[in-house]
Formats: C-alpha cells, structure tokens, sequence
C-alpha cells in the first residue's frame, strides 16, 4: 500500500468492533479495504495519497454514513450504513489503526 498510498500504512484491525476484512483492491492511486460484520453489514475504507490538507467531515447521504479524514499524508474515505455514533468510533479505530 505504500506504493499506492505514498506512506507506509497497515490494514486497520477492526475485529475489536466485529469487522473482518473481506476484501482488498487496489486501483491506480488508490486502494479499497472492505470489511463486513457477522451480520454481513459492509463498512469500506478508501485510501490515497493527500493533497496536503487537513479534513474531517461526516455526513449522511442516502442512507449511507460517510467520514472524510484526512491529514497531510494519507486521505480516507470511510462508508457504511450505520449509525453517526458508529461511524465515529469505527473511523477512529479505523484511521489509528492505519499506523499502528
């Protein structure tokens, strides 16, 4: 992923949430983490390199909970159909765990 995401970054380990990784992809600048649940609800994790600037914003769009996170390094975009409160700690857990 380094190579695509133009830092050195790990695969979140969400399973302390109940997600397993399901599936990677990687793309020409990008690359995709998808997890599922036990109830096979999917939570996606999109990564690539930054345009240097630092961002944060959750919202809610056709029944689909997005988060942008964002810092001087790495860009994320976060997905799922859950709650804000879901989305919240699964991004945090998500986003930390990329440099753990």
């Amino acid at each position: 992923m380094r190579r695509i995401v133009g830092a050195s970054v790990k695969v979140p380990d969400l399973t302390g949430m109940g997600y397993q990784v399901a599936k990677l992809g990687f793309y020409d600048g990008a690359a995709e983490i998808q997890y599922r649940d036990a109830r096979n609800n999917l939570f996606t994790l999109y990564l690539r390199a930054s345009d240097g600037k630092t961002r944060f914003d959750q919202f809610e769009q056709k029944g689909l909970r997005i988060c942008v996170w964002q810092d001087d390094r790495i860009s994320t975009v976060m997905a799922g159909t859950m709650s804000a409160a879901q989305m919240q700690r699964l991004a945090s857990l998500a986003y930390l765990g990329l440099a753990a």
